[in-house]
């Protein structure tokens, strides 16, 4: 029977950060500004993210590309008003990564079997002193 199964090594890459800076962005100085306010719609309706300005972001996701990513993951860091980027190499698996893969799978499953007999072993010594 032949195997349906897909496999795709991901190698990490780089994690990257872009700070929000709408307010820089249209020229506001906290320290001797009053008060800066983004009014109409509401990113916050809409996103729990921050805004980035999208040339930034692109030229961001560029940057990750060249570096030999080509898959990126986003998450917005809310207490720091920054977006974390996860740049990705993702490719079709090798049969030589694909069978060290298994390897390790059987592996970490017998380690699991081994830590449950150890405790119903225990189980059952305990167990036995009553008996």
């Amino acid at each position: 029977m032949e195997d349906k199964n897909t496999y795709v090594t991901s190698n990490f890459k780089e994690k990257s950060y872009l700070e929000e800076t709408t307010s820089d962005d249209f020229g506001f100085d906290w320290e001797g500004d009053g008060y800066f306010e983004i009014i109409g719609d509401n990113s916050w309706d809409k996103t729990e993210s921050g805004l980035i300005e999208i040339n930034r972001l692109i030229d961001e996701l560029i940057s990750l590309r060249e570096k030999g990513s080509n898959y990126v993951g986003c998450e917005y860091h809310c207490d720091h008003r920054e977006l974390e980027l996860f740049g990705f190499k993702l490719t079709p698996s090798t049969q030589e990564e694909i069978d060290y893969h298994k390897e390790k799978e059987k592996e970490i499953q017998r380690n699991k079997y081994l830590e449950e007999i150890k405790y119903y072993q225990k189980k059952i010594d305990d167990l036995s002193k009553f008996v």
